[in-house]
């Protein structure tokens, strides 16, 4: 579990999005539904900031907490990027803290994963400053969420479980709506393609059983505000895991375009031997660190 943990230092940050206004011709027709709306918004070159935080805990105790802030360009098919900043600022094991609470980013983009940050400074050779994760290594784009709304398929199953929906007060200044409801964590990994690529995380008959709880803000547009969604199993003696994951969404329609960088700040993970961390471990190790069986 330590090397799980370390591994997820280095996923992380934020880059300047300008605002823009080439989607909203896309957004006229008044959506219908939440679905409607993310789906008006998946238009080339545009996306949104993020911010999350998650907190984990067993034995009734936090024991981790995550913050990670950047953002997700989107496409008509879906995300096609990533580009976030993270570090822990709350770590178990306190001989280790100082170097976990240090940032790190990672930069996702079709078929590869690039990783950069004071966690990987005795990694890289003089000159370099990026880390490149392909093939089988490479992430699937998206912020570090247990369910991501950003994906089309996985926010119909999470809205099909609805149970409530009340008014929610504002958050980010806007009037919101409320939307409440639990799913199966089996539901959730059927329908996720980033939990699908990562190994190990397919659950048993009891894990798929546990429920997600969950909470959705959206505005007016219908458009998500805030998604936080609460994963606890039962271990037996009165021992669980619990993960809460709390998820922000902003800037609706801003001008968001990554690219690669300079390939002379790079260096290919298979050109560094074996020491470095296995990139899918990067992002979302969470929740299958909750499964029953670890």
């Amino acid at each position: 579990m330590r090397r799980l943990i370390a591994t997820l230092t280095c996923v992380a940050a934020a880059v300047l999005i300008a605002p823009a206004t080439a989607a909203t011709a896309n957004a006229q027709t008044k959506a219908a539904t939440p679905l409607d709306a993310l789906t008006q918004r998946l238009v080339k070159d545009h996306g949104i900031k993020v911010t999350s935080r998650y907190a984990l805990g067993w034995e009734g105790k936090t024991q981790l907490d995550w913050r990670e802030s950047g953002s997700v360009q989107l496409g008509a098919a879906g995300i096609v990027a990533s580009d976030t900043t993270g570090r822990y600022t709350r770590y178990p094991d306190p001989k280790q803290a100082k170097e976990m609470a240090k940032p790190g980013r990672a930069l996702t983009l079709k078929n590869a994963t690039y990783v950069s940050g004071p966690y990987y400074e005795s990694c890289l050779p003089e000159g370099k400053t990026w880390i490149r994760y392909t093939g089988k290594d490479a992430l699937v784009p998206g912020p570090s969420t247990l369910v991501d709304i950003l994906d089309r398929r996985s926010y119909k199953a999470l809205l099909a479980t609805t149970s409530v929906k009340r008014p929610g007060g504002k958050v980010d200044g806007t009037a919101t709506t409320l939307y409440t409801g639990s799913i199966a964590y089996g539901t959730v990994y059927k329908v996720s393609p980033v939990l699908q690529k990562m190994p190990g995380w397919k659950p048993n008959a009891a894990l798929a059983k546990v429920k997600v709880g969950w909470k959705l803000w959206v505005g007016k547009d219908l458009l998500a505000r805030r998604l936080i969604t609460t994963f606890e199993v039962k271990q037996g003696r009165g021992s669980s895991w619990k993960n809460v994951v709390d998820t922000e969404y902003s800037s609706w329609g801003a001008k968001v375009s990554l690219t690669a960088p300079p390939a002379g700040d790079v260096v290919d993970a298979d050109d560094l031997g074996t020491d470095l961390p296995d990139s899918r471990d990067l992002t979302t190790m969470v929740p299958s660190m909750a499964s029953p069986e670890r």
